[in-house]
């Protein structure tokens, strides 16, 4: 939304007072009307939601605002100031994405009672394993207690290849109810995850992209019958795409995941 937020051509009239009734509107009105079409498809399709509320992770937040070089800057001139913020902004943040869950039905709209934390680039290539574990962990363990605390459950998105910061990641059901976190891995060694994390959360991922775009049928299947192999045993896994399925995916690649999840997935 930078390019709306900053282009100078494009009036900021958000905030007026004319458009106060449409801000008010977005922000009371429309959730409700958003949460009752949802739960009508999902009374009309048998399909759950994929959340009922979402959340990022404060690390990221000031990571696009201040710019790469300046946060990296922030992170060594005034690393203190780095984590008080990211300590009160993720309270907020879970709180906001709690709320969203509510009015979309938690409790009784299946699937609404899963919180959507973003994590995205917080991690390995992006960051070092030291700034990740001093600066990005702390707030990533609380909001995940914050939710799970509150009854919900929470998946959590990690680009990248967290493998080398597992070992911590493993403590990110201390204290907690099992069956309520998914981790969400990109690039990460999954091999790797299920032997650190395995009796720990849920793991999920993580089929390329590349792959599904460019791949062929067999090869497709393949994969998957790899990680199935390697994630499976024991329950715990949601096999699924390393990040997104991409818009220029093949179907019958998408396909060959889905039947492969079928025909491999019995434990």
């Amino acid at each position: 939304f930078a390019s709306l937020l900053f282009n100078r051509k494009i009036p900021h009239k958000v905030f007026s007072r004319e458009n106060l009734d449409d801000y008010l509107f977005y922000e009371f009105e429309y959730p409700k009307l958003f949460a009752a079409a949802w739960k009508r498809f999902v009374e009309e399709t048998g399909v759950n939601l994929l959340m009922g509320g979402r959340a990022t992770i404060p690390f990221e937040y000031l990571l696009y605002y201040r710019t790469f070089p300046r946060f990296i800057e922030d992170l060594v001139e005034c690393p203190e100031k780095v984590l008080a913020l990211c300590d009160r902004v993720v309270e907020y943040e879970m709180t906001r994405a709690m709320e969203q869950a509510i009015v979309m039905g938690a409790g009784e709209v299946p699937g609404a009672e899963i919180i959507f934390f973003q994590a995205g680039i917080v991690g390995p290539p992006y960051v070092s394993p030291t700034v990740f574990n001093e600066f990005v962990y702390p707030a990533l363990k609380k909001g995940v207690d914050l939710v799970v605390r509150r009854g919900f459950k929470v998946h959590v998105h990690m680009d990248g290849d967290l493998t080398a910061v597992l070992p911590t990641l493993r403590g990110i059901a201390d204290g907690l109810p099992r069956g309520r976190i998914v981790l969400d891995f990109e690039k990460t060694d999954m091999r790797k995850a299920k032997e650190i994390l395995g009796e720990r959360v849920c793991i999920h991922g993580n089929v390329p992209s590349a792959l599904l775009v460019y791949g062929s049928v067999d090869e497709v299947e393949t994969y998957c019958k790899r990680l199935i192999q390697d994630c499976a045993r024991g329950g715990g896994f949601l096999l699924s795409t390393e990040c997104e399925v991409p818009w220029d995916a093949r179907r019958e690649n998408v396909r060959a995941l889905v039947e492969s999840a079928r025909k491999y997935g019995q434990y």
